[in-house]
């Protein structure tokens, strides 16, 4: 996105005018927002779409590159776009469109959906590469899908896993089932049956599992009953009432689990216990129940003063049979002889008193009809003058107080209200007495100094239209003077608004650009900014709006400056731990989550988070003995170097940063270095087999070739020698006139050389080189035995033997580097596919299975061609620099300082290392970006552009150098 920052200084400005802007000076800045706006909200809609796919990992970091996307939403959606929008539309210039601030809630979601489910991923990683049960990574793939609905990969795992989880658990059943563990079967018949499936297993496993928990079930509980059997005989047999009862609650159940018939024997067996259990159960309850009918009893007779309770609780307790205590019956009798008697009494009460009351009620009639009619008339008059009050009409209601006649107007309701009248007249008159007063008052002020509550008294007295008016005409003198008076103020306080908008944009500016204000300005700022714009009372709302706008700025400036402050701080304070990964990596979180507002804190939390760059210093540690001999580890060593890194690496992990990577890459060649010891004892003892290091030839003079177990011994122009003549080792003596030549095989010749050279004692300096050296050499002697041969009397090599020999060198090469069998692998597979018969028996000529062996182990030689060419071969020679170069050291020196996102920069330790590159670790690509370099002492960053804040910075210290061949 375009910098806007000098367009919004220009936008504040146009805004905060009180003249019409110039139009032709907004183009530019409009063009540019509105061009903003377009960037962002295609941004906006295509993480919209990603995020609608459920790929929210994806649309995270889609948001993070340079610039970061809701950093840039939040400016642009700044908080008075709404009159921007109107001005450009007033001016008719181009207006930007909506943002799409839906796709930018939603985004913002993602980044706090994703915190919430990271500690879930990171178990699930956990469990991964710990190849933890099925049933765990289940567990948790389950809990993701249920805290990540909208994402359609956790459903998919959620479903591969239950496949195999169902398929599992099927197995593990059958396995029960045979093993009769109606335990396990229960619990793998409840796993199947769970209602926590999303994705249930098959139905016939679902149908098997319902009918084995149910034959499970009952086989437990017949098993339960049987050991329950003799603890509940016991129980009866010893009349232990409290024991049998939970017993045969239990019994019960069990049984109805079991589906346990009447006749089974063991139905039979417990079914005495259980009467004798059922019969005390019952007695109890009876006598339960009487003692609350008695109980009943006594209460109705202490609270109860009615015959017919007491008699019907009496009839309840006799219902069960049993006697009362002869002390409650007594008490019963008695109480309800005293309750009859009272009731007699009362009956004649009653009779009298109405006699009395007939005779009193004749006297009374005439009395009460005279005092009646008299306190209508009371009520009537007092009703007319309340009347009049309320309706303030005192004069006509003190007229009609005066005919109210004097018997009357002595009542107490009447001349309570008279007295209210009188009262109320006196007001009246008092008040006006007070207006006269006060309005001469008030019309002799100076209407620029008014006394407002005068005026508010006056209103409240004026009752006329004339004294109404008059309080009008003072109020609009006020308001002319106070209206002159707020023009002035206004016109004063527009030009100290511009001034302090000015002021405040320019030190906006510079925090921004990563200033600071000065002491000064901290302490005095804010009380300036409200001394200067708070001056002037009486101004227009919209002037107090945006001096109070200007003061909030003026204070979020000053907090802005402590809060800079305080992360400044906090930033020295993790900057201090470069070299200690874990108290760095602790110090980095607590000062993100401490300062949430920084820019860019979602991908600077990945990077505090990220383990990748805190491993260097482990896979420094793997590395660092072995960079001078990596040119040609020992087997120990290389058996050393797999350990360390495969104790850092689990096998199913993907490489996390360059040191791990490298590792990866050369595990396969290591780990045949590693069994290079193996291959060469294998080939040693091959050739120290008496056929191939101890066999003799002898060349007739008709250049037949004859091969002897034994050295050849000369007699005269003789030579006799001990001839093999058959596969099962059987010899015979023979001689030969005048040999062109004899000695040593020469097959043998090569493998006793070749056993000399693996001496365990001196192990093989160069791999390769000897092994290429050996096999093009045996090559060059096979496919043209004259010319590699000196003595053209000397028999060349067996073909077979030589290919055998050949083969078994390029193998045992092969096994020990993994260049040497790419480069080798085409002769090899042509060799090991020709047809030639290598267990043919090569020193018996006259057979034909050797005849044929010979044949086709000549043809196959002949062919060979120059084995030498794939180890010039660049493709060969790269291979090796790959397995033999060490990857680069690094040595953590510092980090990214991005406290300042428009100027990001790098952080060292006070000692830099001399001249290197400078390179940092780049989780979204996963691997190492360059960051500059350190030259003579001196920094020289860079392209730090997206860089998030806190990200480490390696120096690189050594380059990988290509090794010769």
């Amino acid at each position: 996105m375009t910098d806007l920052r000098q367009h919004f200084i220009e936008i504040g400005t146009a805004l905060d005018s009180s003249d019409a802007p110039d139009a032709a000076l907004l183009v530019e800045p409009a063009v540019a927002y509105a061009e903003a706006c377009h960037e962002a909200n295609e941004r906006l809609g295509e993480i919209a779409s990603v995020l609608e796919r459920g790929l929210r990992s994806e649309a995270i970091g889609l948001a993070e590159r340079p610039p970061s996307l809701l950093d840039e939403v939040q400016q642009l959606d700044f908080p008075r776009r709404d009159e921007w929008v109107a001005l450009l539309a007033s001016l008719e210039l181009q207006t930007p469109p909506p943002l799409a601030l839906e796709h930018a809630a939603a985004l913002n979601r993602a980044y706090g959906e994703l915190q919430t489910l990271e500690p879930l991923l990171k178990k699930q990683r956990t469990l991964a590469l710990g190849r933890a049960p099925l049933a765990a990574r289940l567990q948790i793939a389950r809990r993701l899908s249920e805290h990540d609905p909208e994402n359609p990969v956790w459903s998919e795992t959620v479903e591969e896993y239950e496949g195999e989880r169902a398929k599992e658990l099927d197995a593990e059943l059958g396995s029960a089932v045979k093993e009769a563990d109606h335990e396990r079967i229960g619990a793998l018949c409840r796993a199947i049956l769970s209602s926590e499936w999303l994705f249930p297993p098959p139905e016939p496993i679902r149908r098997r599992a319902a009918t084995l928990v149910g034959e499970s079930r009952s086989v437990q509980a017949r098993r339960a009953l049987e050991a329950l059997l003799p603890q509940i005989e016991s129980a009866h047999s010893e009349l232990d009432e409290a024991a049998i009862e939970p017993l045969a609650r239990k019994w019960r159940n069990l049984a109805e689990t079991a589906s346990l018939p009447a006749d089974d024997p063991l139905a039979e067996r417990a079914a005495p216990a259980l009467a004798w259990r059922d019969e005390v159960a019952q007695q109890a309850a009876e006598l339960a129940a009487f003692n609350r009918a008695v109980l009943g009893l006594r209460q109705r007779l202490e609270s109860s003063s009615e015959a017919g309770g007491i008699r019907s609780a009496y009839e309840a307790a006799r219902r069960f049979g049993r006697p009362l205590p002869e002390e409650l019956e007594a008490r019963v009798e008695n109480r309800l002889a005293s309750l009859d008697r009272q009731r007699a009494i009362r009956l004649r009460l009653l009779a009298i008193a109405a006699g009395l009351l007939l005779a009193a009620t004749v006297g009374a009639v005439g009395f009460y009809s005279w005092r009646a009619a008299r306190q209508r008339a009371v009520n009537e008059h007092a009703a007319q003058l309340a009347e009049m009050l309320d309706a303030e009409r005192l004069d006509e209601a003190a007229a009609y107080a005066q005919k109210v006649p004097a018997g009357l107007a002595s009542q107490p309701r009447i001349a309570a209200v008279v007295t209210d009248v009188n009262a109320a007249i006196a007001a009246r008159d008092r008040t006006a007495e007070e207006f006269d007063r006060l309005i001469a008052e008030a019309e002799a002020r100076d209407p620029t100094q008014p006394d407002h509550g005068l005026l508010a008294r006056l209103e409240e007295l004026a009752r006329t239209d004339s004294e109404r008016s008059r309080v009008a005409e003072v109020r609009a003198g006020v308001t002319a003077a106070e209206r002159e008076i707020r023009r002035d103020r206004e016109r004063r306080l527009g030009a100290a608004l511009q001034d302090w908008m000015d002021r405040l944009s320019v030190l906006e500016a510079r925090l921004a650009e990563g200033e600071r204000l000065t002491e000064q300005q901290r302490l005095t700022l804010v009380d300036d900014a409200v001394t200067a714009l708070r001056a002037y009372p009486g101004v227009a709302s919209s002037y107090e709006k945006r001096a109070d706008t200007l003061v909030r700025k003026a204070r979020g400036l000053v907090r802005l400056d402590e809060r800079l402050g305080a992360r400044s701080r906090d930033a020295e304070a993790v900057f201090a731990a470069i070299g200690s990964p874990k108290v760095y990596a602790d110090a980095a979180l607590r000062y993100l989550q401490e300062h949430a507002d920084t820019p860019g804190r979602p991908a600077a939390l990945r990077v505090a988070q990220d383990a990748t760059w805190r491993d260097l210093e482990l896979w420094e540690a793997v590395w660092g003995p072995y960079r001078s001999d990596a040119g040609e580890l020992t087997p120990t060593q290389a058996e050393l170097l797999l350990a360390a890194g495969r104790e850092l690496l689990s096998p199913d992990a993907s490489p996390q940063g360059p040191l791990a990577e490298a590792f990866r890459k050369q595990e396969p060649h290591l780990e045949k270095v590693a069994g290079r010891q193996a291959a060469l004892n294998k080939l040693r003892g091959w050739l120290e087999e008496p056929l191939f290091s101890r066999m003799w030839a002898v060349k007739r003079s008709n250049d037949g070739v004859v091969y002897s177990n034994t050295p050849p011994k000369p007699d005269g122009q003789s030579v006799s020698y001990t001839e093999l003549v058959s596969a099962l080792g059987d010899t015979q003596t023979r001689g030969t006139v005048n040999p062109k030549w004899t000695g040593l095989a020469p097959h043998a010749e090569v493998a006793q050389r070749i056993l000399r050279d693996l001496d365990p004692r001196a192990p093989l300096a160069d791999w390769d080189r000897y092994f290429a050296t050996e096999a093009v050499r045996l090559a060059g002697a096979l496919s043209d035995p004259a010319a590699s041969s000196q003595d053209p009397q000397r028999p060349a090599i067996h073909p077979q033997v030589g290919l055998d020999l050949l083969r078994r060198l390029l193998v045992t090469g092969a096994a020990g580097s993994l260049p040497y069998e790419n480069a080798v692998r085409p002769t090899l597979d042509r060799i090991n596919n020709s047809p030639v018969d290598f267990l043919a028996p090569w020193y018996l000529s006259d057979t034909q299975r050797a005849s044929d062996a010979l044949r086709e182990a000549r043809r196959v030689a002949a062919g060979l061609g120059r084995l030498d060419q794939p180890f010039r071969s660049a493709t060969y020679r790269e291979a090796r620099s790959a397995v033999s170069t060490p990857p680069p050291a690094y040595r953590w020196v510092g980090a990214v300082d991005a406290t300042v996102p428009a100027e990001p920069r790098i952080r060292l330790i006070p000692e830099p290392p001399g001249d290197c590159p400078l390179v940092l670790w780049d989780p979204a690509a996963q691997s190492m970006a360059p960051a500059g370099r350190v030259k003579a002492g001196r920094l020289e960053p860079g392209q730090l552009v997206g860089a998030p804040l806190f990200t480490p910075v390696f120096a690189e210290l050594s380059r990988p150098t290509q090794p010769s061949n």
